[in-house]
């Protein structure tokens, strides 16, 4: 970003840095949950698990959202638009990244107080929910934190949109994409490689 910055001698894509520090919000608040679980005897530990888990279901979009970001490309070809299409793929790999390791944090601590079965449920609907939050964010324009500063009207907009053919397929296209992409990261995640090559599960 500076060096784009330094080159062009224009922020253009400044917003980038933004939309991925709340990426970042999501990660911090899984690690919160996950802290809190693991304290287990601390009386306020499971009072505390609830808010946590839905502040970081609030802010989970963030996450994926920063692939829509790739709308902004401009479609000149030449040197600059393929720094740019790089700089925006690296932004939407890194909140993945991140957004990935956040779910599979609460996905283990679903996992571990209920079970297996409600742990993928859990991601099953984050995922869901994700897609519309970016359905949400992306078309709608709505923030994370507007549901703290104008919480009646993105109450009411979120509803009345469920009925919408355009939120219905990014809710579903994105699901299904986090999903896909999570199951990838996890599988990836319990493989165990053996000395000489093998590959164990």
């Amino acid at each position: 970003m500076s060096a784009r910055i330094f080159i062009t001698g224009n922020i253009t894509y400044i917003f980038l840095s933004w939309n991925l520090f709340l990426a970042w919000v999501p990660l911090a608040l899984a690690f919160m949950l996950r802290k809190t679980y693991h304290q287990g005897d601390h009386p306020l530990s499971k009072v505390v698990l609830m808010p946590l888990f839905s502040l970081w279901l609030l802010f989970f979009p963030n996450a994926p959202y920063l692939v829509t970001d790739l709308v902004h490309i401009n479609y000149h070809y030449g040197a600059r638009y393929w720094f740019d299409l790089v700089l925006i793929y690296l932004f939407a790999f890194s909140g993945l990244s991140t957004g990935m390791l956040s779910l599979y944090w609460v996905h283990q601590v679903i996992k571990e107080m209920f079970s297996p079965i409600w742990g993928w449920l859990a991601v099953a609907g984050s995922s869901l929910l994700a897609g519309y939050g970016v359905y949400l964010g992306r078309i709608l324009r709505w923030n994370s934190w507007d549901l703290f500063t104008h919480p009646l009207q993105v109450l009411k907009d979120s509803t009345l949109q469920i009925h919408d053919h355009t939120a219905q397929a990014i809710t579903l296209v994105f699901g299904l994409l986090l999903f896909s992409i999570y199951f990838l990261f996890i599988s990836l995640l319990q493989y165990k490689y053996e000395p000489y090559g093998q590959i164990q599960h």
